[in-house]
């Protein structure tokens, strides 16, 4: 569903398929496929390594090693929020925007520290989180289900909300 450039090669989220796909950016060929992501959305590059967000049964966070061949995925935690959707690094944390399952207060934002011990899941002001971004200083994340726009400190608490306009979702992820 998703893509993330590395710097080389790109990364596909397969959901229907379960799988992430490496394919050279200059010449298209598919490099190989990771299986075991159930319902892939988020991926991200980040440390060296391929992050992606997994939605099923309960929110997953997958890792992948680009230095090995194709094979399984790893899983680092599945103690994300519901239907973790969007990802994003910023140099200390990763974070996740989780969709949540459709009802009013069951979205969150995820923050999971790099050496993956604990995961804190956000809940307070969150509706339908799909998008992250770091901007350097501060994490911002769409929200679809109040149309907003949110500025978050590094406990995941909102700093700042802007509306946006109908249904915000994903946003564009390097800043200059």
């Amino acid at each position: 569903m998703l893509v993330e450039s590395d710097g080389e090669d790109l990364w596909v989220t397969n959901s229907s398929s379960d799988t992430v796909s490496r394919v050279h950016a200059s010449n298209g060929k598919v490099l190989g496929t990771w299986t075991g992501a159930t319902d892939p959305h988020g991926v991200l590059c980040a440390m060296g390594k391929v992050f992606v967000t997994g939605s099923s049964p309960s929110g997953q966070l997958y890792r992948i090693d680009p230095r090995d061949s194709s094979g399984s995925v790893f899983t680092l935690s599945s103690s994300l929020g519901v239907n973790p959707i969007g990802i994003a690094y910023d140099g200390q944390r990763i974070w996740t925007a989780n969709l949540g399952n459709g009802f009013a207060g069951t979205g969150s934002v995820s923050i999971i520290p790099v050496d993956f011990f604990s995961v804190t899941n956000v809940t307070t002001g969150f509706v339908s989180p799909r998008g992250l971004v770091f901007d350097g200083t501060n994490i911002w994340v769409t929200d679809g289900g109040d149309d907003k726009l949110k500025k978050l400190a590094s406990s995941g608490n909102i700093l700042m909300s802007v509306n946006v306009g109908d249904d915000p979702y994903s946003m564009a992820n390097e800043f200059l």
